[in-house]
């Protein structure tokens, strides 16, 4: 309303240039406003959310379950876990007999 307002103030001017930013300021807001409030809401009822697609409760029941799920995850003990295994590859790959050829018996 306010920018509608003060291109419509443009329009008493006596350049040119701002006569002619008057015509493409309030035009602008116009068809914004037309478009918001009249053809946009017709075309999300045609092509808009279905079901629960866009339900603000629906994401809250997903948030809550996979916080809940995260809780009982952090809350059962784990084993732990040693931080290399005997069949660990990294092992395998610094061992002498990759990095210097096989042990002489």
């Amino acid at each position: 309303i306010t920018t509608f307002g003060n291109g419509a103030m443009l329009f008493f001017c006596t350049l040119i240039f701002f006569v002619k930013f008057a015509w493409i300021v309030t035009s602008t807001i116009f068809f914004s406003s037309i478009w918001s409030l009249l053809f946009f809401p017709a075309v999300l009822i045609l092509i808009g959310p279905q079901y629960k697609t866009g339900s603000l409760r629906h994401y809250f029941e997903i948030l809550k379950e996979k916080w809940l799920q995260r809780k009982q995850v952090k809350s059962t003990p784990k084993k732990p876990k040693s931080q290399f295994s005997a069949a660990d590859p990294r092992l395998q790959a610094l061992s002498p007999s990759s990095t210097f050829g096989p042990r002489p018996k």
